[in-house]
């Protein structure tokens, strides 16, 4: 059965009107967002806080609720919490432009408030509403940015492995009675300025996001699991392994004190090449040693959520994602959002009991004498491949080729809406800059509000470099940040980078330069700390450049075994993007420049 669900949004600053028609299955929840008019310079100052409205439905199935290791990562983009990201930018501290519901529009619509408050963290108004005949619940989380985020999830448990929930997730996309085309999503695609358009599957539900700037509608014991992938024959299969635990952590819902710490938890073993091993930290005599790891664990993590930067991925999209884990098991969906209280509390108990304290009972409990636990082991297997495309084969000749080659007609293309050039912003986004001089060094230097964070980037010239050692230059970048110093292991450099900065990063990056035959050659150190640390940050960064020793050749072959091991894995589940680059190193001398320092050879 399903249900139309009419939602209208005005902008406060402008009192225009948008209209969202969408129709919606019983047990789904639903995202979308509005964002108040903006000058373009605005827009770029405030892009990563989105408003967006959600809306959800009542499942009234009884569902387990359980929470992995994977899904404490506080919205970013990886449980280890990497924070760098380029031309970052935060909200000016002012109070958001709420999105207005008026009264009669919420009664027409069969919608009544449950609540509502200003979420400060994410600097943000946030209203539940539900309605009153379905249940269905509409979150609306507004703040000042261009971007608008609209999704719906469902809920998706999966009672076996056979994939069903992601086999759906892929079939939905495929064209309908509205829209008759075999590929829909990709027609949409080509046609919307979405600077985020996907589709995503969890272990319990699936979801749906877009995010545009455009205004236009749019186990009860461990068990162990051996499975075989396709290799190639070459190399020494044995050394082809790969193993992969799973704990389930709770078979109930964890408080967000428990899943921050946790989440710290994680960071502090795992989220730096200096970060120790759990049996180091369950060991006597580490003194110093574990205490600089958490500071350095704690100021990463609080530094990031502070800064809320979520990279090239809509801020708008990783507060639904956020908000989705406790909602769709009917609990607050504001809690994931606030993180100040458990912060705090947990910063005082690690100043009052002690790291150990607190962190060696969850390694025991969730972990070390945990029985729910999942032991996957994948042996390569060079024959599987052969065998496996020789049944796709024969399936794909049957039933799909003909579907696939066919042509979509004109009309079912029309029917998949698309932007025209009127609806395309003219003017570009300007970036205020001011170009200087330090001793002899051109400086540029960029205007905007980011919240008392300071991102800086030093550029070095690479282009008298000699080719045969462009394919060294990604392990050289590594060596400077995990090699150590002359006063400093690796282990008491990344330490020190994490309790006084947000992070240091070095990396190539080589481009094109329009109307010039020779490309742009560069090697990048990136770094930020708040403005209080700008001199840790640059002295860091003078120590890292400097001061590295290349002398631990142990330590080198770890980094060549660890970029094979890379190479490898990027063949076998990103083969087009090494086919791509080999066609881009064809084509103009960056490209030919990147396949050297990143591709296979």
């Amino acid at each position: 059965m399903e249900r139309t669900v009419l939602l209208r949004s005005l902008s406060s600053s402008s009192l225009a009107c948008n209209k969202f028609l969408f129709s919606a299955p019983k047990h789904s929840r639903s995202f979308l967002s509005k964002s108040s008019s903006v000058s373009a310079a605005a827009r770029y100052h405030r892009r990563f806080f989105p408003n967006r409205s959600l809306l959800r439905r009542n499942n009234r199935r009884s569902l387990p609720v359980a929470f992995s290791h994977s899904s404490l990562h506080f919205g970013f983009n990886n449980k280890h919490f990497s924070s760098l990201s380029p031309r970052a930018v935060a909200s000016p501290p002012t109070q958001p432009s709420p999105i207005e519901v008026e009264d009669e529009v919420e009664d027409k619509l069969g919608f009544e408030k449950v609540s509502e408050e200003f979420i400060g963290e994410c600097k943000s108004k946030a209203v539940l509403f539900k309605h009153k005949k379905t249940g269905a619940e509409v979150m609306s989380v507004s703040n000042d940015d261009e971007n608008k985020v609209f999704g719906i999830v469902f809920r998706t448990p999966p009672k076996d492995s056979t994939g069903i929930p992601h086999i759906l997730e892929h079939s939905v996309l495929c064209g309908s009675r509205r829209y008759p085309l075999k590929e829909p999503f990709v027609e949409l695609l080509k046609g919307s300025l979405h600077t985020f358009l996907n589709a995503f599957t969890y272990p319990d539900r699936t979801c749906y996001p877009v995010t545009s700037t455009n205004t236009k509608k749019l186990f009860s014991e461990p068990v162990r699991i051996v499975e075989k992938y396709s290799a190639g024959e070459g190399g020494d299969l044995k050394k082809k392994h790969m193993v992969c635990l799973n704990w389930l952590l709770s078979d109930k819902p964890l408080d967000l004190q428990t899943e921050l710490t946790l989440g710290f938890m994680d960071h502090l073993m795992l989220g730096t090449p200096a970060s120790p091993l759990r049996k180091v930290l369950l060991e006597s005599g580490l003194g110093d040693a574990i205490i600089g790891a958490v500071e350095a664990s704690m100021n990463t993590i609080e530094f990031s959520l502070r800064e809320n930067n979520t990279g090239s991925f809509p801020r708008g999209l990783s507060l639904m994602l956020r908000s989705i884990g406790k909602w769709i098991y009917d609990m607050d969906p504001f809690e994931p959002l606030k993180y100040e209280k458990p912060l705090t509390i947990l910063k005082a108990r690690i100043a009052e009991e002690g790291s150990k304290a607190v962190f060696s009972p969850l390694i025991e409990k969730f972990i070390l004498n945990n029985p729910h636990c999942v032991t996957i082991e994948m042996q390569p297997d060079p024959k599987k491949s052969s065998c496996d495309e020789a049944a796709e084969k024969e399936i794909l000749e049957k039933v799909l080729k003909l579907k696939q080659e066919t042509p979509d007609p004109p009309e079912a293309l029309r029917s998949v809406p698309s932007l025209s050039l009127h609806d395309i912003p003219k003017e570009p986004i300007c970036v205020p800059t001011e170009v200087g001089d330090i001793n002899g060094v051109k400086v540029l230097q960029h205007d905007l509000f980011t919240n008392d964070v300071l991102y800086t980037e030093v550029v070095f010239d690479m282009s008298s470099l000699k080719q045969e050692l462009l394919p060294l230059v990604p392990l050289f970048c590594q060596s400077l940040l995990e090699m150590g110093t002359k006063d400093l292991t690796f282990v008491q450099l990344n330490q020190l980078i994490g309790r006084k900065t947000g992070g240091i990063s070095v990396y190539p990056f080589t481009s094109s330069t329009r109307g010039k035959e020779d490309p742009c050659s560069l090697i990048i150190v990136r770094g930020k700390s708040m403005i209080g640390r700008a001199d840790d940050l640059f002295n860091l960064i003078n120590c890292v450049i400097q001061e590295v020793q290349f002398t631990d050749q142990q330590r080198f072959k770890q980094f060549v075994s660890q970029s094979k091991a890379k190479m490898e894995n990027q063949l076998r589940g990103g083969g087009h993007g090494i086919a791509a680059a080999r066609m881009d190193a064809k084509l103009n001398v960056a490209g030919w420049i990147s396949e050297q320092m990143g591709g296979v050879r």
